[in-house]
């Protein structure tokens, strides 16, 4: 190795002088100070008369990438590793020979060696022929990039991320082949969200300007352009309102007023456009209106009979006719992503008697302390048991419907996607067919209730069913889903398996025939780990189950993680759904290194697997936040969200 280094040295020191000039060029050109390479930029300008350069970091130092011209490799790069890639990435600059015939769709970056946890790459951008290729440009193809957040997968992310072994190409940047598609957009009150979908594969969020009070009359259009493959069909375009909230002084609507493809124009009114989230006749529907407004959550397709059907009520994606298959899967999809960074609010609601019995009283300032660390959803934990009458009707507490109405409402304001469940219904488990009644009564009561939310906020039908409603569970499962269609034809519904939601269960758990379903798993393996020194759970003797000091993580154990999310895994590609984690986490009673180290590798292969996740939980027994000195313990948040789009606020957003 030193041998090798030193011959390296001496090669720099007979460049031409002509040679050196040019790199000082390039490197003024380029504006850094110090530039490293696969080779020594010098001896390139001997060789070859065009350089290629990479501009990348590395998180922990020591990722490699593999550099790929017109199919041949010219060279590898090993990066140096940065205080913190997110916002101070180590950035270098690494020079590379190529033949002057070669484009930006020749090249090829390749992340070779990652090691699952820390280890991630940021490619900045290339420059070609003193041309400029940003590596976020629309149409650059990511092979291990974040899907939409949720998963390494294969898209056009516009990230420059590779956290996951995969490549960058760059080939849709520059190819003569490429169309381009310009989407017409505007927003009533600015924070509007819409996806753009081409033939189903998520392409990009779309934050439409904010009009105010000129909305309807004259709009502040926007344009959004998209670099497209040359065979893209208006069919295959997809525009989804999925964020809509209406409150007293406060409505999200979106107005798309036409779009461009190829260079031509398809306005929205046209009478072969659909639309589901047109308010038409004081209900949400869907169809031909001549419309270009969405006043309810929806999507806008620009041929006739594939839209995805609309809710009637106030303003939200939640009634109407049942969705066809395809579509329902897609409102479930979009459900699982909704929910990939989840935060439990355990310990408070689902306490037996009363809210903070447990050790916890949610707060409003915790939702936006939540939102601001980089979560995209809270799951809230209820007993409804506690709080409806015993016999029929079996009413709900009209004073705890209040409160879980103020719950609800802060998580929306707070754009934090919402998962209300049944839990801790004991008396269920116990005697399945005693409570069943009370059990759909209470359902049909919830559902009706909250019939006019937006379809951010999905329903759990039972937390960790187990003991004797085990071998009846499918039924219970299937009856509740049925109450709930009732009144939510459209609202994706979570269901789990028996044993406490454990995976090894998912053999038995067999789903309803109908498709916005996604499946809810919990897992807290190795339990000797996650439960140390737990004061509820005990043997039958009464004993505490397990001792303190249970450290974690070795190979053993994270093979076991690993193999575990595969199996979950084999389960939702047979069953074709997706996989909510909906509680993972480890208690107090073990040290800090140990939380951290399990957290990071559950949290890294569920993603790996395409799950979304939920952490149990926000600031009890295993809470990642401080309540007593309003403080995150950061080391578990990196473990669960490694690299936030913002810098976490320790101290928490309102907690005194």
């Amino acid at each position: 190795m030193t041998r090798e280094k030193n011959r390296r040295i001496d090669s720099r020191r007979t460049p031409l002088v002509v040679a050196v000039l040019a790199v000082a060029m390039i490197v003024a050109l380029i504006g850094v100070d110090v530039v490293r390479g696969g080779i020594e930029p010098a001896a390139a300008q001997g060789n070859q008369n065009s350089f290629l350069v990479v501009r990348a970091a590395g998180r922990s130092g020591g990722e490699r990438l593999d550099v790929r011209v017109q199919g041949s490799t010219v060279g590898s790069i090993t990066l140096d590793g940065s205080s913190s890639l997110t916002d101070t990435p180590n950035w270098r600059n690494y020079f590379f020979t190529v033949p002057a015939s070669a484009a930006a769709g020749d090249v090829v970056l390749r992340y070779t060696n990652d090691s699952g946890l820390n280890t991630d790459v940021r490619v900045d951008h290339i420059i070609l022929h003193n041309q400029t290729f940003e590596t976020e440009a629309p149409g650059v193809v990511t092979t291990g990039g974040w899907g939409n957040g949720a998963s390494c997968g294969t898209g056009t992310f516009q990230t420059d991320y590779l956290a996951c072994s995969g490549s960058i190409t760059y080939q849709s940047s520059a190819s003569s082949g490429s169309g381009n598609l310009v989407v017409h957009i505007a927003g009533e009150t600015g924070d509007e969200r819409v996806n753009l979908r081409i033939g189903g594969a998520f392409i990009a969020e779309l934050r439409p300007p904010a009009s105010n009070s000129s909305f309807r009359t004259n709009p502040n259009w926007a344009q959004r352009s998209f670099q497209v493959d040359s065979n893209v069909d208006v069919s295959q375009i997809a525009l989804q309102f999925f964020n809509d909230f209406n409150s007293p002084g406060y409505d999200r609507n979106v107005r798309i007023d036409k779009i461009e493809l190829h260079g031509v124009v398809y306005e929205t009114e046209a009478s072969n456009v659909n639309i589901s989230g047109a308010f038409i006749g004081g209900q949400c529907r869907f169809g031909s209106f001549g419309t270009d407004a969405m006043e309810c959550n929806g999507q806008v397709t620009y041929t006739g009979g594939n839209a995805a059907s609309a809710g009637n009520g106030n303003g939200s994606n939640s009634g109407g006719t049942t969705n066809n298959t395809g579509n329902a899967q897609q409102l479930a999809v979009d459900t699982k992503n909704r929910l990939q960074r989840t935060m439990n609010l355990g310990n408070a609601l689902e306490a037996p008697n009363f809210e903070g019995e447990w050790g916890l009283v949610i707060e409003d300032w915790m939702f936006p302390t939540i939102k601001q660390a980089g979560f995209t959803a809270v799951r809230i934990p209820i007993r409804w048991s506690a709080h409806a009458q015993n016999n029929a009707p079996y009413t709900i507490d009209a004073g705890w419907f209040a409160r879980v109405d103020h719950v609800v409402n802060q998580a929306i304001a707070n754009d934090l996607a919402v998962v209300i469940n049944m839990h801790h219904y004991n008396e269920l488990n116990n005697d399945p067919f005693g409570h069943r009644d009370r059990f759909l009564a209470m359902w049909s009561q919830i559902a009706q209730r909250y019939r006019g939310l937006p379809q951010s906020v999905s329903f759990e039908l039972l937390n960790e069913p187990n003991g004797n409603i085990e071998p009846h569970w499918n039924s219970f499962a299937a009856q509740a889903l049925s109450t709930v269609r009732q009144s939510n034809p459209n609202r994706t519904v979570l269901i789990g398996p028996t044993g406490f939601n454990k995976f090894e269960r998912l053999q038995d758990l067999v789903l309803p025939n109908d498709n916005n379903l996604v499946v809810s798993v919990h897992y807290y393996e190795p339990f000797t780990v996650t439960h140390q020194k737990a004061n509820f759970v005990r043997f039958d003797n009464g004993n505490l189950i397990f001792p303190n000091n249970q450290s974690c993580c070795d190979q053993n154990v994270e093979q076991q993680i690993r193999a575990d999310m595969a199996t979950i895994a084999q389960y939702a590609t047979a069953n074709n759904r997706p996989v909510f984690i909906g509680e993972f986490g480890v208690i107090r009673n073990g040290d800090n290194a140990t939380r951290v180290d399990w957290t990071a590798h559950v949290r890294w292969r569920s993603q790996e697997q395409g799950f979304a996740w939920g952490y149990w939980e926000f600031g009890v027994d295993f809470g990642v936040f401080d309540r007593g000195t309003c403080q995150w313990n950061q080391s578990l948040h990196n473990a669960l969200i490694p690299f936030p789009s913002a810098p976490l606020d320790a101290n928490g957003v309102g907690c005194s």
